[in-house]
């Protein structure tokens, strides 16, 4: 496989404020991709984004996980959050809250990639 194929999936380092910065802001990119310019910039502003991505990673308020992934040169190139969560029932199941990958990677191996972290996420948070 070529090497600029080949690609790095790894936790957020939650003291790391710029890799923070880069996933609320690519939060809001989703935001536009989904709902447009106009009202994807008005939804949350990237204060709220910020404190959303913190409030991902601290455990006394959640169970997420947030994942980077990263390209052969080890530029981020997407997210994905993912957290357990419980219903009224009791019952378990996982939530990918947001996933973005930039355009320019949006190819069928990093597609791959993402699909299987997510079925092994999804998987583990079943136990």
């Amino acid at each position: 496989m070529e090497a600029a194929l080949l690609h790095q999936i790894r936790p957020i380092n939650p003291a790391d404020d710029a890799e923070i910065e880069l996933v609320a802001t690519r939060m809001r990119d989703t935001l536009i991709e989904v709902e447009g310019e106009a009202i994807g910039t008005s939804l949350h502003d990237l204060d709220w984004l910020r404190a959303r991505v913190r409030w991902h990673l601290d455990p006394a308020q959640s169970t997420a996980t947030v994942l980077l992934a990263e390209d052969a040169r080890g530029k981020i190139i997407g997210h994905t959050i993912v957290r357990v969560e419980t219903d009224a029932h009791a019952i378990r199941s996982g939530l990918f809250a947001t996933t973005y990958v930039v355009r320019e990677s949006r190819n069928p191996p990093c597609s791959e990639s993402s699909f299987r972290l997510r079925k092994f996420v999804f998987l583990r948070s079943k136990k």
